[in-house]
């Protein structure tokens, strides 16, 4: 559901899923204790829309073919059965109602074969997969008549590694036996996210996921690992980890500006891990008016 981040093991490197941004992290430190969470975080007259700003809609994916990536990846089940698809061509039809002049993908800026496969796909030479960019990106912006699909994804680990960077090391000497660490509980609100895609169709997934009870508490979980390790000598080494999750997201919007031409309204398709930091850049921006989410995904 979220970003690329698995790092290399070890006891000073133990993570656990980060989402916040900043201002996210303020305004849940102004909450009562007893508050309930609102529908959305931000008081729409506070959204930055000036004249001519870029409409841009943000939704927060799970992913449909899940690369293992994530330390708390969800399991999805076969996507490809009727009930199923029609289920995404609903999703689809509603995310249309935007009107995107782009839509922009979760797949690298440089290096990726998207462009390709999108045009190999227009083509008829290209099989779909399950990826989300695929079953929603890919096959929207067919529908919409787009010639181009847009990467804007900046892969990297947040432990500052790239792709390229990543080798594969030999295995290790065998070691005298020492008793397995206990498995890390997985967080309640990603156990709720499961069970929702077991049971729930794909729109109430989404709006599940892009809701801000969800983006609040998956939030909080960056918060913790602000905490510094006692067991480090490195004193920052677990804000170093935030650090590079918001260099990640703060180069992905760097692209969403690259592919921004005056009169576009721009759709991002992308984990919903990236959705807070994302929607405060969107929302700080002058550039770009912040689309509800909410709006687009009603039932």
């Amino acid at each position: 559901m979220g970003a690329v981040s698995l790092v290399a093991g070890g006891a000073s490197l133990r993570i656990r899923a980060m989402k916040a941004t900043l201002g996210l992290l303020v305004f849940i430190a102004a909450l009562p204790a007893s508050a309930a969470a609102p529908a959305t975080p931000f008081a729409r007259e506070d959204w930055n829309c000036r004249p001519g700003a870029t409409p841009i809609l943000i939704v927060g994916m799970f992913h449909m073919s899940n690369p293992g990536q994530d330390q708390y990846g969800t399991k999805v089940g076969d996507l490809t059965g009727e009930s199923k698809q029609a289920e995404i061509a609903l999703v689809r039809k509603k995310l249309a109602a935007f009107a995107p002049t782009k839509i922009a993908i979760e797949s690298p800026f440089k290096g990726g074969n998207a462009a390709k496969d999108y045009e190999a796909f227009l083509a008829g030479k290209y099989a779909l997969t399950v990826n989300e960019t695929d079953q929603i990106g890919f096959t929207l912006a067919k529908e919409l008549g787009h010639k181009a699909i847009h990467a804007v994804d900046f892969p990297m680990w947040m432990d500052g590694r790239v792709p390229a960077e990543i080798g594969k090391p030999k295995p290790r000497p065998a070691a005298s036996p020492e008793p397995p660490s206990p498995p890390s509980e997985t967080p309640a609100i990603y156990r709720e996210a499961q069970a929702r895609i077991e049971r729930d169709s794909v729109l109430d997934v989404l709006r599940f996921l892009n809701g801000w009870e969800y983006t609040r508490k998956d939030g909080a979980l960056y918060v913790d690992n602000l905490k510094p390790d006692p067991y480090s000598g490195d004193l920052y080494e677990t804000s170093n980890l935030l650090t590079n999750w918001y260099k990640r997201n703060l180069r992905i919007f760097t692209n969403v500006y690259r592919i921004t031409e005056p009169g576009d309204r721009v759709l991002i398709l992308i984990g919903s891990g990236h959705n807070a930091i994302l929607r405060q850049l969107a929302i700080d921006s002058a550039d770009y008016c912040l689309a509800d989410v909410d709006a687009y995904l009603e039932p």
